[in-house]
């Protein structure tokens, strides 16, 4: 006995919600009046990993962009520098707050400043003629980038205390009475015969800005608005010989002297790289 042929009749799916599938199983079966997927887009994955999808613990991260230091930055919101090192940067924005000049600006002062001093060179030591046998030596007082003259408690031949101690005790003073703070401790743990060497570079231009920050009549500020060249600020206050600008009672072999000192710092500027030794722009 032959059965017809029935015709499958459409039965239309029961209300309420899709049972979920398998644990673990994207369903590839289309419900009724869906495109049929792309076959190989969706396939099993462990129940943990759709977990953290629907977590959204799988989107990409957002992208980090180190931004830029801003100028006005003080010491307490500062990036740090990436050389552990901070001490230069510290103290051009401390500074550079206190006197309205772009700490950038400080750094590069410093480094001109240097430049003349030794090339640079913070393990320099100040060649003079050597008095016994009249050859040109490593002997001179001057030590460092900015040639700091003699150790922590050396007098000079009129018993007074060297540049070195001066600025030492500058900085000191500019941590504990104007910024009533705590001495860092690359500079409460200078002592006795240690002298600008013993620095790092960095610390050794730090040093000097401090210095220039508590030195009386010292004011990098001028320079910044034009209104003093930096030669003036090198001659009177960190060369401050006899002959200087700013000493009425010079006598006139002081005063040649001078005049050829700054006529040596105006030559040797010129030859002054801005892109040597520090990178400025992230001060």
């Amino acid at each position: 006995m032959i059965r017809p042929k029935i015709k499958p009749q459409f039965r239309p799916p029961l209300p309420g919600p899709k049972p979920p599938a398998p644990p673990g199983l994207l369903s590839n079966i289309p419900r009724p009046g869906m495109k049929p997927p792309v076959p190989g887009l969706l396939g099993i994955l462990p129940p943990s990993v759709l977990e953290r999808i629907k977590e959204g613990a799988l989107l990409p991260a957002p992208a980090v962009t180190q931004g830029v230091i801003p100028q006005a930055a003080t010491s307490e919101s500062f990036q740090p520098d990436p050389d552990p090192d901070n001490s230069l940067i510290l103290a051009a924005r401390q500074v550079g707050k206190d006197k309205g000049v772009p700490a950038a600006y400080i750094v590069d002062m410093i480094k001109q400043i240097a430049w003349h001093e030794s090339g640079d060179n913070p393990l320099r030591r100040q060649d003079v003629k050597d008095p016994v046998d009249g050859k040109v030596k490593p002997i001179g007082k001057g030590r460092g980038a900015v040639q700091f003259e003699g150790y922590y408690g050396q007098l000079d031949e009129n018993k007074k205390e060297m540049s070195f101690k001066d600025a030492v005790d500058r900085a000191r003073n500019y941590y504990t009475d104007n910024l009533k703070k705590p001495v860092p401790s690359w500079i409460k743990n200078i002592k006795d015969t240690d002298d600008a060497r013993d620095l790092s570079k960095k610390q050794q231009y730090a040093l000097a800005i401090y210095n220039f920050r508590m030195k009386k009549g010292a004011d990098i500020s001028k320079v910044y608005k034009g209104e003093q060249a930096l030669s003036d600020v090198w001659e009177n206050s960190h060369w401050a010989g006899k002959g200087r600008s700013d000493n009425p009672n010079a006598s006139k072999a002081d005063r040649d002297i001078a005049k050829l000192r700054r006529e040596a710092f105006a030559k040797s500027i010129k030859t002054y790289n801005l892109n040597s030794g520090f990178d400025t722009s992230i001060y």
